[in-house]
This record gives C-alpha cells, sequence and structure tokens, in this order.
C-alpha cells in the first residue's frame, strides 16, 4: 500500500481534510495534507537574496506581501491556518498562558527604545499546504466503509486524479534584526554577550495562532530545561541571578515586570540558551502604545509598519543560517562566494573543497549526530515531540565565534566548532497525559496498521509518536547527504542533483519507484553518472550508514511491527550507531 510521506519542513502539520474525490471506479482516502515553509527571503539595501529557501516558489519580499492595513481582515480568511490548528489541552477553551513558566516568556514584554532597537527588515516567510493523495476501490462492505482496497499502482499525475497538489499562502510572517538597548544592552555587552536579537512578526489570524501556539510550547520547554540544569538544582550562588533581599524568597521571581531584578533573568535564560539544543524565546515586544508613524518607518526598513492586531516574539540571535542553506551541491556555493582580487586587481580563485571524508565527517559526526541529540533531548529531557522537522527548523550556528556564519561555510571542518538548534515549536505537544492522540494521529497511525482511540496514551502510541520526527528527521539527513556530498563539478551533474533532491522527487524515488528498499536506492546511487554519488555510497557502505537512514526512513514502520513488544524506537538509541562511535 502506497503511504504519503511526512517530510516536515519548519511549521508543518497533517491536516486530514473532509474532502472527498471519486470516480467511476476509484474513490480517494481523505488527503494526507500539511503545511510547509516555503522561501525566505532577505531585503537587503533594496534588494532580495536568498536566506532560507526549501523546494519549490519563490516568495518576493518587496514589503507588500505581508503587511494589512486595518480593513484587511477579508485577506486573512483566505489563509486561515488557525482552523488547521487542533486545541490539545483539556479544557474547551484555548489556552494562551500557562502557570508555572520560569522563563517568563509569556509575560515578559520589552518595549522598543528602551530595551529594543531595530536594525533591519530581514524576509519574509510563507507556507504550502501540500496534500498527498491516496486512491482506493469502493467498499463492498455497507458496514466497514473504512475496508477499501487501494489501487495499485497509485493513478498518475495529471488528469482530474491529482497525486500531490499544493496550495501557498503568501508570506504571514516577518522577520527582523534587532539589539537590545539602553540599561539590559549594557549589562549584556559588559558581560560580554551578544546583545543582537531576531523578531518575528505574526500578523492576521491564522499567524497569530501560530505565535499563540510557539509561545506556549516553548514556554514549557524551557521551563523544563531551566528547572533541570545543574546550577538551579543545585542552588549554585555562583551561577544563579543575583536576587535582591526582597525577592530571595519571591517563587515568582522570573515573572517580575520589566526591572533590573528582570534583566538579571533576560541574562540568565541567555547564558542557559546558549548551549541549549533548541532556538530559545526571551518575550515579546509591547507593541499597544506603540505609534509608527507609516512614512518614517517604510523609509527605514522598506516596509509597511505592523498592524496593531500584529503580535512580535522576540528569539535569541543564532544566525539565519539552517540545514536548507546548507543543502545545495558544493559546486555552486564555491561558485557563489563573493570574487577576491590579488595586489595587482587580478581575480583570485577560491580555495578547494576540504578532502570529502573531513566535509562528511563533519556533516554526520556534527549535523546529524547533533540534529539527534537535540531530538534526543526533546524526546526524553522534556517528554515532546516537535511534528514539524524540516530543512529551515535545524539552525545552524557557532558555539563561540559571533560570525554564526562560519558553522555553514563549505570549508567548515571543526566539528566542536558547530552548534545545531531545533526551532519552530508551533506544533510542538507534550507526551504527558493523552492530548497528542487526536483524531489526525490516529487516521495516520490506522495507515501503518495501528488502531488507536483518540486520547488513548501507551508505549505504542508515544512509540509512532516520537517515529514521525525520526522519519522527518530522516528525511531531512537524505537531503542533506545528497546535495551537500555530491561531486557536482560538472554542470550537467548539478542540475541532476537539484532535480532529483527536492522533496517531491525523494518521496518518488524511495516510495514509488524503489518501495521504501534501501538496497536498490544504493545501488541507484553508486550507478548514477559521473560517480556523483559513488563517495557518499562507500562512506555509508563503510560504517554501516545506510542501516541508520534506514532506521529513520522507516521509524514509523518499526513503531508499527514494535506494538506488543514493549520496544521504543529512539534518537537516543540511533546515537549509538557506529557512524558516530567508531
Amino acid at each position: 500500500m502506497k503511504k504519503s510521506l511526512f517530510t516536515l519542513t519548519v511549521l508543518l502539520l497533517h491536516i486530514y481534510n473532509s474532502v472527498s474525490w471519486s470516480t467511476a471506479s476509484t474513490s480517494c482516502l481523505p488527503p494526507h495534507s500539511r503545511i510547509i515553509c516555503t522561501r525566505l527571503l532577505l531585503a537587503e539595501e533594496g534588494k532580495n537574496q536568498e536566506w532560507t529557501s526549501d523546494f519549490d516558489d519563490y516568495y518576493p519580499s518587496n514589503g507588500d506581501d505581508n503587511t494589512k492595513d486595518d480593513n484587511d481582515e477579508e485577506e486573512d480568511d483566505k489563509w486561515d491556518v488557525s482552523s488547521l490548528l487542533k486545541t490539545t489541552k483539556k479544557s474547551s477553551t484555548p489556552k494562551t498562558t500557562i502557570s508555572g513558566d520560569l522563563s517568563a516568556i509569556q509575560t515578559r514584554q520589552f518595549s522598543l527604545g528602551e530595551d529594543i532597537q531595530l536594525i533591519n527588515y530581514v524576509g519574509s516567510m510563507g507556507f504550502d499546504e501540500v496534500t498527498d493523495w491516496e486512491y482506493y476501490y469502493p467498499s463492498e462492505d455497507d458496514d466497514n466503509p473504512d475496508d477499501r482496497q487501494v489501487v495499485q499502482p497509485n493513478p498518475l499525475l495529471g488528469g482530474d486524479q491529482p497525486k500531490r497538489t499544493r496550495t501557498s499562502s503568501g508570506a504571514v510572517v516577518r522577520v527582523f534584526s534587532a539589539e537590545f538597548v539602553g540599561r539590559l544592552g549594557g549589562t549584556l555587552r559588559a558581560q560580554g554577550m551578544d546583545s543582537r536579537i531576531i523578531i518575528k512578526e505574526f500578523s492576521g489570524t491564522g499567524a497569530s495562532q501560530l505565535a499563540v501556539e510557539e509561545l506556549l510550547s516553548m514556554s514549557e520547554l524551557q521551563s523544563e530545561l531551566l528547572s533541570k540544569t545543574e546550577n538551579r538544582n543545585n542552588n549554585d550562588e555562583d551561577d544563579i541571578p543575583d536576587y535582591d533581599d526582597d525577592d530571595k524568597n519571591n517563587d515568582n521571581d522570573w515573572m517580575i515586570p520589566r526591572s533590573i531584578q528582570d534583566d538579571r533573568n533576560v541574562q540568565t535564560l541567555l547564558k542557559e540558551l546558549s548551549t541549549a539544543p533548541v532556538l530559545g524565546i526571551l518575550g515579546q515586544v509591547e507593541l499597544s502604545n506603540v505609534e509608527f508613524p507609516p512614512n518614517d518607518f517604510y523609509q527605514a526598513f522598506r516596509v509597511k509598519p505592523p498592524s496593531k492586531w500584529a503580535r512580535w516574539i522576540v528569539y535569541e540571535y543564532q544566525g539565519f543560517n539552517t540545514v536548507a542553506t546548507y543543502s545545495v551541491p558544493p559546486s555552486i556555493r564555491r561558485s557563489n562566494l563573493p570574487p577576491k582580487r590579488g595586489l595587482l586587481g587580478n581575480l583570485i580563485e577560491p580555495p578547494p573543497l576540504p578532502p570529502f571524508e573531513d566535509r562528511a565527517n563533519y556533516i554526520i559526526r556534527g549535523i546529524l549526530q547533533q540534529s539527534l541529540e537535540a531530538l534526543a533531548t526533546l524526546h526524553d529531557t522534556t517528554g515532546r515531540v516537535h511534528r514539524s522537522i524540516g530543512r529551515t527548523s535545524l539552525i545552524l550556528t557557532t558555539r563561540q565565534s559571533q560570525d554564526k556564519r562560519e558553522s555553514s561555510s563549505i570549508y567548515a571542518t571543526n566539528v566542536n566548532d558547530l552548534r545545531v538548534k531545533l526551532s519552530d515549536f508551533g506544533f510542538s505537544t507534550s507526551l504527558g497525559g493523552s492530548n497528542y492522540v487526536d483524531e489526525e494521529f490516529v487516521v495516520r497511525a490506522r495507515s501503518f496498521g495501528l488502531s488507536f482511540r483518540p486520547k488513548e496514551d501507551s508505549i505504542a502510541t508515544r512509540n509512532f509518536a516520537m517515529a514521525e520526527d525520526l522519519h522527518a528527521l530522516g528525511f531531512v539527513i537524505l537531503g542533506l547527504f545528497l546535495t551537500s556530498l555530491a561531486n557536482s563539478e560538472k554542470g550537467k551533474t548539478t542540475t541532476t542533483i537539484l532535480n532529483m533532491t527536492d522533496e517531491d522527487s525523494l518521496q518518488r524515488l524511495l516510495g514509488d519507484i524503489f518501495d521504501k528498499d534501501m538496497t536498490q536506492f544504493r545501488d541507484f546511487l553508486l550507478e548514477e553518472e559521473d560517480d556523483v554519488w559513488k563517495d557518499l555510497v562507500l562512506y555509508l557502505d563503510k560504517y554501516d550508514g545506510w542501516r541508520l537512514l534506514e532506521s529513520m526512513l522507516q521509524a514509523r514502520e518499526k513503531a508499527a511491527a514494535a506494538v506488543g513488544k514493549n520496544q521504543m524506537i529512539t534518537a537516543r538509541g540511533l546515537l549509538q550507531h557506529p557512524l558516530f562511535t567508531e
């Protein structure tokens, strides 16, 4: 039976629509749909430059995509992401804050001018709703209409039987770079800390709901991380904030409004987040009393000012480079390097690429290993699943250097300088309780032969929830391997790589052509012209890397097979693979 892929990218969600489709001979299962982030563009000095990219359509960043006047509410209804989000709390009323938020990101409000100064407009983000269709013969059992036989092979794309469809949202989130100023900025700089930050503007009904979910998820996640840090557990006087006497006995010290004490709390939070495997949130920007002169704002940033309904969330600064920006053939990235000239004005050729072995070690024992470690921390330490892992949700940054671009350079080979951070938790949910087992989860599991009930909580449901994250990460890593470790010195092979490593192409290769057989897929890569993937294949052969890829890409199938055996498919377990230990 052909199943739709669960390849996730930045804010991604499976939605099972009530739309039906039928012909005289076949009928269509309610489609597997999800929202994926399309290209995110830099807007610098009036020019559009690619920031992060993923797969498909290019959204211009001219400042008119995401801003609305007060009477533009009709436009929001055309793409209402909130209608796709399901409330996972026990209460029938959507929850907008949680108690016990140790990081105080839901209550902390920064002020423009006093605490934060905008630097420039970075770009905008948009989303695609991707629907994968499966076709079934009508059921002959009226008492059990779900007992249907799948059409094999799946009808080809085209005509009135589409195999995959996409609906684009346009730009719904704007991104600004900024920095802390005033008392807080001075405190951070005096401690040698980075005062730069990123602000994401969520505007419109759907985007605002995404902001709420992101804040809820990150407040729980960061509170869990803070509560488990050694300095807080051991009450180390040298590391925790130096509270005033009046505040030492205050259990809610992290929730004090903007004050000297809160400046210390922000400083402590930044220190903890600097080593955390997630991109942290610091708070929000108070916009209710801010009036932006339209002309002045446009002259400064070349975009319209935010609407009064916008929500600005403040993130720690870790640069703008992701696995998506790294997943480009190295020959293309090398040819795009800025030209350098010698003393006599002659052009200097860029240095050659590092040896393949060094680049492979950096990607596998750096990017891949830290991505698995981040996912293991999310699953094991905080008890959450991400549900929206994609190329743009894995940020590549540095441990020490202020230049965050160094970690994503094609010449970077030092794993000790790399830090991978998982981001975009708008669709994350806790494995505590049973709220993660919703109707959509039940339908997804059913396609793998698993029969769950809504609100059921068991080893099997948790195993499958974590397996979905592993499967999504597996496709991210596969795309990373096939692009960044390709021998693409020849022009025609570069075209081949780009045509074969987007999400849709990888789905067709593994799902339709090779029926998820990794041995056949390996042989195909080895026989590709110009030996474009020969070095990669031999490297994975040496360390049994195909078994690791298979474990990730088929994590959901393995989770289904493990039901009743009390076995868990975990990211922590995959870290024991020879790729990382030998």
